[in-house]
C-alpha cells in the first residue's frame, strides 16, 4: 500500500480482484455461448503480462514452476481437453495467480468436468464455468488464511 493512502488496494489485492472479474466473465461466456470472446481473453492476457513483468516482477522467482504449468496447459490444449479460449484465460490466470491457487483450481475443475461428463453423456463440458467459481473459492480461502 502506498504511504498516505489508507484505503487503496495493494498490488496483490488488485490482481486477485481483476483476475476474479475476468475469470468469472469468461466462465459465464463459456457457459452461455460455449465460446469465449477474443477481446476478453486478449485483454486479460495483456493485463496479466503487464502485472507479471512490469508491476510485480518479484513473482518471477517461481519462473520454473510457471513454465512447467504453461507446458501442462499446452499439453491439455494439444490433447483437445481445453479449447483455445480456455487456454488463453487459464494462461493469463496462471501469470497473475499464485501457482498453488492456479493448480488446485485447475485440478478440481478438471475432476468436476470428468464427473459431469459421465452424467451428462457429453464431452463438451464448459471448463471455465467450473474453473471460475472454484478459483474464486480457493482465492478467498487463501486470502483469509
Amino acid at each position: 500500500m502506498i504511504r498516505g493512502f489508507k484505503n487503496m488496494l495493494t498490488i496483490s489485492e488488485a490482481k486477485v480482484i481483476l483476475t476474479l472479474i475476468f475469470t468469472l466473465v469468461a466462465g459465464f461466456d463459456d457457459y452461455k455461448d460455449r465460446r469465449i470472446r477474443n477481446e476478453l481473453s486478449f485483454s486479460f492476457l495483456v493485463f496479466s503480462l503487464y502485472f507479471c513483468i512490469i508491476i510485480d516482477p518479484y513473482d518471477m522467482k517461481y519462473i520454473l514452476w510457471k513454465l512447467s504449468l504453461i507446458f501442462l496447459l499446452v499439453i491439455l490444449y494439444m490433447l483437445g481437453t481445453i479449447g483455445g479460449g480456455d487456454f488463453k484465460i487459464l494462461l493469463a490466470s496462471l501469470l497473475v495467480s499464485r501457482n498453488s491457487i492456479f493448480l488446485a483450481s485447475l485440478i478440481l475443475a478438471l475432476l468436476f468436468a470428468v464427473v459431469m461428463s459421465q452424467y451428462r453423456k457429453t464431452n463438451e463440458i464448459p471448463l471455465l464455468s467450473l474453473y471460475a467459481p472454484i478459483y474464486l473459492s480457493i482465492s478467498i480461502v487463501f486470502t483469509l488464511v
